[in-house]
């Protein structure tokens, strides 16, 4: 059959219908006519039926004068001790020193002050010292340590006779009831000493008792 030429050319550009565009799935935004609109052509707007897709947002940069805002950072670091709040050696420390502290107390009938629990158990490590000796070892005055050794010797704890020719010094020692209340006192060291062996290896009773004697000069070299 042969085709006219001018019927071939309206066949091809023969233009779509609204219904052969949605045939095709596609839904151009045609300018409604008068017919569409009851007579009445609006301005602008959506097709009737086919609602405006609305424009993406536009993005807006940032002001050069806006600050930016630090980024979040996790501190894995442990917390630095401040004045107000001790750090683990010295609230360790402090227990342990308590905890002695109430064993000793329990273990003294006589009332035997602090110096003069100290006094005693010098002259018990060191031997027969004079006053003066003694004072400089406490880290307390004289007339302080005069006033211990009194009571000491009121209570028959110590005994005191001259040191030399030096009539002024006299060298104190304990007495059989100075070392009567001293093996009590060590009765309770001595229990205290058998509760670390139970919570502490032989390396670690080891370990111990060289961190406290090196702990110990320290303070005395620090302080006396």
């Amino acid at each position: 059959m042969k085709l006219d030429r001018r019927r071939i050319t309206a066949l091809v550009f023969r233009p779509f219908t609204a219904a052969a565009w949605e045939e095709h799935g596609i839904y151009p935004r045609m300018r409604p006519t008068a017919a569409a609109t009851g007579g009445r052509i609006r301005s602008g707007g959506p097709v009737p039926g086919h609602p405006r897709i609305p424009p993406p947002p536009l993005e807006r940069s940032p002001s050069p004068n806006t600050p930016k805002a630090a980024p979040m950072t996790t501190s894995t670091s442990s917390p630095q001790p401040t004045p107000e709040q001790p750090c683990d050696l010295e609230n360790a420390l402090s227990h342990l020193q308590c905890v002695l502290v109430a064993q000793r107390t329990r273990t003294n009938p006589e009332g035997v002050t602090w110096t003069q629990y100290d006094i005693l158990e010098l002259l018990r490590i060191r031997g027969p010292m004079t006053p003066s000796a003694l004072s400089v070892s406490l880290g307390s005055s004289r007339p302080s340590v005069s006033k211990a050794l009194r009571t000491l010797k009121d209570r028959h704890l110590i005994r005191q006779q001259a040191a030399g020719e030096d009539r002024r010094e006299q060298l104190t020692s304990l007495t059989e009831g100075g070392l009567q209340f001293l093996t009590r006192a060590a009765h309770s060291r001595r229990e205290n000493a058998a509760v670390a062996v139970e919570a502490l290896s032989p390396g670690e009773q080891a370990m111990f008792a060289e961190l406290c004697h090196k702990v110990a000069a320290a303070l005395e070299q620090r302080f006396l």
